[in-house]
């Protein structure tokens, strides 16, 4: 499945289409070092995103950066909007 995903280490799709019609807060937080969603797609992305770019990460930054990841997550969680 990874190779039919992934040939050559990069994605075969992209996730900016779809991302870029959800309508609820959202955020991208690609590792600078992926080859899946580059930095340069995500701040390419139509859309209105929080974007993270976590220098030191890869296509994982919930395992590779875990500690930074969860700060992330409470602000967004914190900012959000639970009346809606």
């Amino acid at each position: 499945m990874t190779e039919a995903q992934f040939p050559y280490r990069v994605q075969t799709f992209d996730p900016r289409p779809p991302a870029s019609r959800l309508q609820l807060p959202s955020s991208l937080i690609p590792g600078c070092l992926s080859h899946i969603l580059t930095c340069r797609q995500a701040l390419a992305a139509d859309g209105d995103f929080a974007i993270n770019l976590p220098s030191r990460a890869g296509p994982v930054p919930r395992i590779e950066c875990p500690d930074r990841i969860a700060r992330i997550l409470a602000r967004h969680l914190a900012s959000a909007d639970l009346s809606a």
